[in-house]
């Protein structure tokens, strides 16, 4: 048997199922499809401004759809290291999970980041044609993000605070965007508007963040944004970084010259409307606004570029 009955009669994976249901079974609990839109969104922006650039090159649809792939890879490679980061803490505060209950083992789930890490190695070099920048930024990207988000690398002081810890380890949210701008350009160079492009990843990266751990801790080990700044405080910040994402995106339109008066009055709605609930508690409204914001700087990029 590798399944067994809980009270509401569903299947639950255990030890005994193949390394594939495993491992398939950690990858809808930790890294489900509800975060392959903003990956997409944020690759898609980022594929779309690099090619603005004053010399990009075209760049071959498969090689695009590899990279989306490999985008989507990055973001389980991380997953992976803070999963394996935060097993003792996890262990007291979601004791259900699989890593927790022993149904994969961190030796399972450091093989699938080695397997993800070797695909996105060997994306980077048919999209260089050997190695060339694409390779090179991703190589960066990912060596600067490693030692950064190692727990072993942070000094104790920091360990003990996992909320601070998180949020300094944010400014890598801008790394991967660099890779896939080079990528949209064809490999010519990175210019200033892949600066803008950072920035608009590491807010995206706060409101997600924000959004997600906003509500008070319910269990011991766990950590909130609530809890840290207090929960009206906390959604004075979130709502700040809407407002602040939205001005962003609209900088990056002006600095890919594909800025009008449509995308800006959308930006500014999304803010200025549910984006300003948010301050009144309405924090559920901020995946939403996100996306929103997300979506107008994509489809903006795309037709007006």
């Amino acid at each position: 048997m590798t399944t067994t009955a809980t009270s509401e009669s569903k299947p639950t994976i255990t030890g005994t199922a193949s390394l594939p249901v495993r491992l398939g079974a950690w990858l809808a609990e930790r890294h489900g499809p509800v975060l392959l839109v903003p990956i997409l969104l944020i690759y898609g922006i980022s594929i779309a401004a690099g090619a603005t650039a004053p010399e990009a090159v075209a760049v071959s649809s498969a090689n695009l759809v590899i990279g989306a792939v490999a985008a989507w890879l990055w973001f389980l490679a991380l997953r992976v290291l803070d999963d394996l980061g935060d097993r003792e803490a996890d262990a007291i505060a979601h004791p259900d999970r699989l890593l927790q209950r022993g149904v994969v083992t961190p030796g399972e789930l450091g093989g699938l980041a080695a397997v993800a890490v070797a695909l996105m190695a060997i994306s980077c070099l048919v999209a260089d044609g050997g190695i060339g920048p694409v390779t090179l930024t991703w190589l960066a990207a990912l060596l600067i993000t490693g030692v950064v988000s190692s727990d072993r690398a942070a000094p104790p002081a920091l360990r003990s605070r996992p909320m601070l810890h998180r949020l300094l380890r944010v400014p890598c949210s801008a790394l991967p965007v660099l890779w896939w701008f080079q990528l949209g350009s064809g490999g010519t160079g990175l210019t200033w508007t892949a600066a803008v492009l950072g920035l608009v990843s590491i807010l995206t990266v706060v409101v997600f963040d924000i959004a997600r751990k906003l509500e008070p801790a319910t269990a011991e080990g766990q950590s909130s944004w609530g809890d840290t700044l207090g929960e009206r405080r906390a959604h004075a910040v979130l709502a700040g970084a809407l407002a602040a994402l939205g001005a962003t995106c609209a900088g990056l339109l002006a600095a890919c010259d594909v800025l009008s008066v449509v995308p800006l009055v959308v930006l500014a709605v999304a803010v200025l409307g549910p984006g300003a609930a948010v301050v009144r508690g309405a924090s559920k409204l901020a995946p939403l606004v996100l996306l929103l914001l997300l979506l107008t700087t994509l489809v903006t990029l795309v037709v007006a570029g």
